[in-house]
C-alpha cells in the first residue's frame, strides 16, 4: 500500500484501526528518510531515543510543534526537488512557516484533497467562485495559504471566478460584473466557491448588503451552491459575529441552505488535509489521517472527549517532516467511526486558537545543528 493507493479508497469509508494500519508502514519509510537526511530531525530522534526503524504504532510517531516551520528547515528531500515553497497566512506572527513540497508531495496533496471535496459535493467539475481577487493565484514558486485554498478546490472547476477585485489602493471590492456574469451564464446549475472566512464577511457580505436598493444585479438561482469557508473566527469573534449569523447571511445572498456553507479547518503544513463539517456539526478526519488531543501541559494524550490541543498525523508528506505535527489550535474529539452522518473516522469539533502558544522542548533539539542541509 502506498499513498497513491489510499486516496483512491473512498473518503471516509476506514475506522480508525484500518487508516493506521495502512498509514504505517507509509510513515515509517518517511521517517527513515527523514532521519537520514535532515541532521535537525536526527539530532531531534537522537535526544527523545526515537528509532525509525523500529516503531509499532502510528501513535508512537513523536509531534513536532507547527513553529518550527518557522525557525528551521525540515525539508527530507534534495532542494533541487523543490517545486514550491508554501507559506502559511502567519496571523499570529509575523513570521510564516515555510513548507516545500516536491512533485510526488503536491500530487497526492492534490489528489487527496478532491476525494475529500467529492465526498461533499460529488465527482463532476463545476463552476467555481472565489471570494478573493485573481493576484492571490498567481504562478510562482512561492504561494501563500489564500493562494493555496484556491488551488486546492480549483481541481474539482469547471470554470474559476473571482468575484473580488483589487483598487489601485490596494483595496478589495466586490466585482460586479464577475458577479453579474456567473447569475446569467450559470443560472439553474450547480456551483461551488471558497474563501477565507473573515473576508467574505468583511467584504463580500458586507459590501453586498449594502449595496444601493436601486443596484441591478441579475438574479441569483442556482440550482445548488456549496460554499466552503475557512479561518478568520477569530476576527469575527472580536465584532461579535457568530458561525450562524456568519452562514445565515451567506445563505441568504446565494438562496440556499445553511448546510451548504460548509466551515473547514486546515493548516498548510498539513496539505491536502482539510476537516470538513457534516450536516451534525461536527469535523471529520479523511482516510490519510489521524488526529489525537493532547494535554498542553503534560503533552500526554488526553481521553475522548477531553479538550486540548490538535496533533494531526498524515501520510502525505515526503517532502518534508509532515507526518505528525502538534498544532496551535484547540479541540475535542466527540466519537470515533460512529458519526451519525455514516462517516468514519474521528469526529471533532475545533473550538480556538491558543493565543502566543509557545510548545518548549523541540526547538532546543533541534538547534544544535546550523550547517546547511545535504
Amino acid at each position: 500500500m502506498n499513498n497513491r493507493k489510499i486516496i483512491t479508497i473512498p473518503q471516509y469509508s476506514l475506522t480508525l484501526s484500518e487508516k493506521q494500519e495502512l498509514m504505517l508502514p507509509i510513515l515509517k519509510e518517511q521517517l527513515i528518510r527523514a532521519e537520514d537526511f535532515n541532521p535537525h530531525i536526527k539530532s531531534w530522534f537522537n535526544k527523545i531515543k526515537f528509532n525509525p526503524k523500529n516503531f509499532l504504532k502510528v501513535d508512537d510517531i513523536p509531534f513536532i510543534p507547527s513553529q518550527m516551520f518557522k525557525y528551521f528547515d525540515l525539508g527530507i528531500v534534495p532542494s533541487e526537488k523543490i517545486e514550491r515553497v508554501l507559506h502559511s497566512s502567519s496571523t499570529t506572527s509575523q513570521m510564516p512557516s515555510k513548507v516545500p513540497l516536491d512533485k510526488e508531495t503536491a500530487f497526492v496533496q492534490s489528489i487527496a484533497l478532491s476525494s475529500i471535496l467529492e465526498s461533499y459535493i460529488g465527482e463532476s467539475r463545476k463552476p467555481f467562485l472565489v471570494f478573493d481577487h485573481p493576484g492571490i493565484n498567481t504562478l510562482g514558486r512561492e504561494l501563500t495559504a489564500r493562494g493555496a485554498g484556491v488551488r486546492g478546490l480549483s481541481i474539482l472547476a469547471k470554470e474559476t471566478y473571482y468575484v473580488l477585485k483589487k483598487q489601485h489602493d490596494n483595496k478589495l471590492v466586490i466585482d460586479w460584473a464577475v458577479l453579474a456574469e456567473i447569475a446569467e451564464k450559470h443560472k439553474g446549475e450547480s456551483i461551488f466557491g471558497f474563501g477565507f472566512t473573515y473576508i467574505i464577511w468583511s467584504i463580500f457580505i458586507q459590501q453586498f448588503q449594502n449595496k444601493p436598493k436601486d443596484f441591478l444585479l441579475p438574479p441569483i438561482d442556482f440550482k445548488e451552491i456549496s460554499i466552503f469557508h475557512s479561518g478568520g473566527w477569530k476576527k469575527l469573534e472580536e465584532v461579535s459575529v457568530s458561525k450562524n449569523i456568519f452562514s445565515n447571511s451567506i445563505a441568504e445572498i446565494f438562496q440556499t441552505s445553511t448546510k451548504n456553507i460548509l466551515d473547514f479547518y486546515g493548516m498548510a503544513e498539513q496539505g491536502g488535509v482539510i476537516f470538513v463539517d457534516c450536516e451534525h456539526g461536527y469535523k471529520h478526519v479523511p482516510n490519510h489521517v489521524t488526529i489525537k488531543i493532547i494535554d498542553p501541559y503534560s503533552l500526554e494524550t488526553v481521553s475522548l472527549g477531553e479538550t486540548g490541543l490538535i496533533q494531526v498525523t498524515s501520510s502525505l508528506a515526503s517532502s518534508y517532516y509532515g507526518q505528525s505535527i502538534l498544532t496551535e489550535d484547540i479541540g475535542v474529539i466527540k466519537g470515533i467511526d460512529d458519526c451519525p452522518c455514516g462517516r468514519k473516522g474521528e469526529r471533532f469539533i475545533f473550538q480556538s486558537r491558543v493565543e502566543k502558544a509557545e510548545i518548549r522542548g523541540c526547538g532546543d533539539t533541534f538547534r544544535p545543528y546550523t550547517e546547511k542541509m545535504l
